[in-house]
C-alpha cells in the first residue's frame, strides 16, 4: 500500500511537470524567437541529464544482446516524446496552457485505455468498464468547459 501511495504521488509530480515543461520550453522558443529550439531544448538537456543520472547512479550496461532484442518499435518513443512536445509547445500558446493539456490527457486517456484493455505492449489488462467509461465522459467534458467557458 504504501508503495502504491509513492508510485501514484511520483506519477502525480510526472503529471506537474507537463505544463511546467511546455510552459518553459515556449519561453525558451520566444527568447531564442524560434519555437523549434525551444522544442529541441527537450531531447538535448533531457539528454545531458540523462548522462549525468546515468554517470552518477553507474547503472550496469546492457549486452549487445538486450540492444538488439528490443522490438523497432519501442524505440521510437523517443520520437514521440519529441514531437508531443513539438506539438505542445507550437499550439499551446495559441489554444492555452489548460486546453491544451486537456486535450493531452484525454488523448492520454483514450490510447491508455485501449492498451490496458487489450494488454497490449505485455502491459498486464485491465479491462474497459462503465466506471472507466463515465471517468473518460467526465474528463471529456471537462474538456469541453476548459474550451467554452
Amino acid at each position: 500500500m504504501k508503495s502504491n501511495l509513492l508510485s501514484g504521488f511520483l506519477i502525480f509530480i510526472a503529471g506537474v511537470m507537463v505544463p511546467l515543461t511546455v510552459a518553459l520550453n515556449s519561453r525558451v522558443g520566444q527568447e531564442l524567437r524560434n519555437p523549434l529550439l525551444g522544442a529541441a531544448a527537450v531531447p538535448i538537456v533531457g539528454s545531458v541529464f540523462m548522462i549525468l543520472l546515468l554517470t552518477l547512479l553507474r547503472p550496469p550496461l546492457p549486452s549487445w544482446e538486450n540492444f538488439t532484442a528490443v522490438p523497432w518499435y519501442a524505440w521510437l518513443g523517443g520520437a514521440m516524446v519529441t514531437t508531443y512536445f513539438i506539438i505542445l509547445i507550437f499550439n499551446a500558446p495559441r489554444v492555452g496552457l489548460g486546453f491544451a493539456v486537456s486535450l493531452v490527457v484525454t488523448g492520454q486517456l483514450a490510447v491508455s485505455s485501449m492498451i490496458d484493455h487489450f494488454g497490449l505492449f505485455g502491459l498486464p489488462v485491465a479491462p474497459f468498464s462503465w466506471g472507466r467509461f463515465a471517468g473518460a465522459i467526465f474528463i471529456i467534458s471537462g474538456v469541453a468547459l476548459l474550451k467554452f467557458f
